[in-house]
């Protein structure tokens, strides 16, 4: 035809309505106007482009191995009228390669025993799959129960409540759950999820036998998304950049929380020891009022005959000071003990036995097995020394009682004489063991500076992999945000911004500061706000503080007041990043860009922005419940119906609808109708398939809003 024809004739016989599929051989020359008509250009314009097919002739069977002669088509059966679909449907349901998708997880049915969906199983298409049916049947049930077998929360609050209500209420208490997956890590295999309310999800592999995998080490990173989800999140920046993280960057760490907890035991270990160098120092500050008074005493002739008794109370206090050492060195080693490292070094090695190196690696496990030997002997040659020297201990102070009890009866009368003569020698005897007792403790100080200026060190170590953390975390999420970007071709753009939640910073500055806050908190929500260049600039005086932050005055001298516990706590945590989005709201014919932030938009303008976001910056299941209840309606046929179409053999989709515009022109592999009585819901049998089937587009057309004018607009598509 192509060869054959040129001008009125050709555009004629191209732009027939009855014309639906046009074969071409890839290795015969193109036609003059071969290319023009492929990409529907003027004047070959049609309203549903041709599907192009490979159908040279077969002369001989292995004729069929060579590219030209053969074509690939999605149906449902085989039939005719469902051949009629496809080339009618091109852009998803013809191929002119082989179409097989890359291995890619797939959640393949879905059922329950018990609750509102008992007895019921839903099979899932590998691409779209569309759950249709009036309202209460059961439709927001099934997204929910895929939730909550994966064991996927929330993002929102508001979605979160909607989820506990339906699974305490609908799913039910005692219902099982199970979920068939295929998945491709740790091998393509295929798995079940099973959860029963309200017990934790258990993984059986193909076999059934209970594994010790999560859902997500199955599945990975599956986004679902309850009705009205999209613009509950849409709401808040830090939601924004959870979902963003969550299905388009790398998998994110538990490093910075983890950080964190460390720096805040630091903090309140440094608060202990300076406590204590506090009270240490304002004890030895009696020293020297002590030696005073002790000089005074020690100037009267009757003083001379307590000697011997000071020596006596100098002994008494190093038999003390002793046992004081071992009863903390013991304490010392008890918390070493109660950390199990033992029990953490003797622990098995997961997959030595399966591996090629096998000898080699069980060295690894010799290795720290010797070394968790050495600790253990250790820890019990240490403890069974502590019980010794306390025993030895005891048994000295024991034996110098004893040795001493003559001197003692002999001073208690001395004692007795010299209140006779009106001395006060208890007041003499409570000074000297008093300044003995200081004097044995300035040692104290070198230790506790010691225990200080290791904590700091610590603590310098920590602040450092916190910001390595948070370093990481960033890198994750502009990494994610380039992926989303990448996706929207530019109708929606994302960026990384400062968090705009300060409440961690409020929460501190209210503690730790009663008055004049209100600067403080402002420098706080600025949003270029670093709490280490704050704490930094407290550190370095009021000039820098001022400088810096404009805070002085009355601030200065309530931060300063605060002192290193207020600016410790600050500096333990971070503003984090939120995603700022905006999106093209310029008409489609429009020769430019005309971006929006998501605040300045209408909520359906919001859910839209997020909702393209989601739709191609992954590869892993999307699951939406009643999308186009948050969406602007222009975008559910011009984004959302292509979108889902440009996703075939790509991503799959799951999704509640009661709009046709999505399972009609998005092309649904399977449409699943669900009915109910009220108290039950289930899956109706004659009225789940594709669209393919005559019947199942009756079924959609009647149950579907617009369902009949969606029909009637794709006629053609349809007949």
């Amino acid at each position: 035809m192509l060869t054959g024809r040129r001008g009125a004739p050709l555009q004629n016989a191209i732009c027939h309505p009855d014309l639906h599929a046009l074969a071409i051989s890839p290795g015969e020359p193109e036609a003059h106007d071969q290319r023009d008509i492929i990409a529907n250009r003027k004047p070959f314009e049609r309203a549903h482009p041709l599907a192009v097919v490979y159908a040279d002739d077969i002369c001989y069977p292995d004729k069929l191995a060579e590219i030209g002669s053969s074509s690939w088509f999605k149906i449902s059966s085989v039939s005719l009228a469902c051949l009629m679909h496809a080339v009618r449907t091109p852009e998803t349901r013809v191929a002119l390669s082989n179409p097989g998708s890359k291995p890619r997880v797939v959640l393949r049915s879905l059922s329950w025993t018990g609750g509102f969906l008992d007895g019921a199983t839903i099979a899932l298409a590998e691409d779209l799959t569309t759950l249709i049916g009036g309202r209460g049947t059961g439709k927001s049930t099934v997204i929910e129960s895929l939730r909550y077998v994966l064991d996927i929360p929330p993002i929102g609050q508001a979605a979160q409540r909607d989820h506990e209500a339906i699974v305490r209420d609908v799913i039910e208490t005692g219902t099982i759950v199970e979920l068939v997956v295929d998945a491709v890590t740790p091998d393509h295999a295929r798995f079940t999820i099973q959860r029963t309310v309200p017990d934790a999800p258990v993984v059986l592999d193909a076999a059934g036998t209970v594994t010790k995998m999560t859902p997500a080490d199955v599945v990975g990173e599956i986004e679902i998304f309850s009705q009205h989800e999209l613009a509950e999140v849409a709401q808040q920046p830090a939601n924004v950049a959870q979902m963003i993280q969550r299905f388009a960057g790398e998998p994110g760490s538990d490093d910075m929380v983890a950080v964190q907890h460390q720096l805040a035991e630091n903090r309140s270990k440094l608060r202990r020891v300076e406590r204590e160098q506090a009270k240490l120092d304002e004890a030895l500050s009696e020293i020297p009022r002590l030696e005073e008074a002790a000089q005074h005493f020690e100037k009267t002739e009757w003083t001379k005959q307590l000697g011997e008794q000071q020596r006596l109370s100098k002994d008494k206090s190093i038999i003390t000071q002793g046992a004081n050492r071992i009863s903390a060195a013991a304490e010392g080693v008890e918390v070493f003990a109660g950390e199990d490292v033992v029990g953490a070094l003797r622990g098995q090695f997961g997959g030595i036995d399966e591996s090629p190196h096998k000898a080699m690696l069980d060295g690894v496990a010799k290795a720290t097995q010797r070394l968790a030997d050495t600790i253990e002997a250790a820890l019990q040659t240490m403890q069974t020394a502590l019980a010794a020297a306390s025993t030895e201990i005891e048994g000295i102070r024991s034996a110098w009682t004893s040795a001493t009890d003559p001197q003692r009866a002999r001073h208690a009368t001395i004692i007795r004489e010299l209140k006779a003569e009106g001395h006060d020698p208890d007041r003499f005897i409570a000074t000297t063991n008093r300044l003995n007792e200081l004097r044995d403790k300035v040692s104290q100080r070198v230790v506790l500076a010691n225990r200080r200026e290791a904590l700091h060190a610590e603590r310098q170590t920590l602040l450092g992999e916190l910001y390595t953390a948070e370093t990481a975390a960033r890198r994750r999420l502009g990494a994610a945000v380039k992926k989303a970007n990448k996706a929207t071709d530019g109708v929606v753009l994302a960026k990384p911004i400062p968090a705009p939640d300060r409440s961690e910073f409020i929460a501190i500055v209210n503690h730790h500061i009663k008055n004049v806050r209100r600067p403080l908190l402002d420098a706080v929500d600025r949003a270029d706000f670093s709490p280490r260049a704050f704490v930094d600039a407290v550190r370095e005086g009021a000039d820098k503080l001022d400088s810096a932050f404009g805070l002085k005055g009355a601030q200065w001298t309530n931060i300063e007041a605060a002192g290193e516990p207020f600016l410790r706590e600050f500096e333990e945590h971070v503003v984090g990043y939120a995603v700022e989005v905006r999106l093209d709201v310029s008409a489609e014919d429009s020769s430019g860009r005309q971006y929006r932030t998501l605040d300045s938009l209408s909520k359906g303008q919001r859910a839209t922005a997020l909702l393209l976001l989601l739709l191609g910056a992954s590869q892993s299941p999307l699951i939406i419940d009643q999308p186009e209840d948050d969406l602007d309606n222009r975008f559910v046929y011009a984004g959302l119906v292509k979108k889902l179409r440009g996703l075939k053999g790509i991503r799959q989709i799951i999704v509640t609808t009661h709009n046709a515009n999505v399972p009609v022109l998005g092309d649904a592999e399977l449409i699943v109708t669900l009915e109910g009585d009220g108290q039950h819901g289930w899956p109706v049998e004659e009225k789940t398939g594709s669209l393919d089937k005559p019947q199942v587009r009756v079924i959609a057309e009647d149950i579907l809003e617009g369902g009949h004018t969606a029909f009637d607009t794709n006629m053609r598509l349809y007949r």
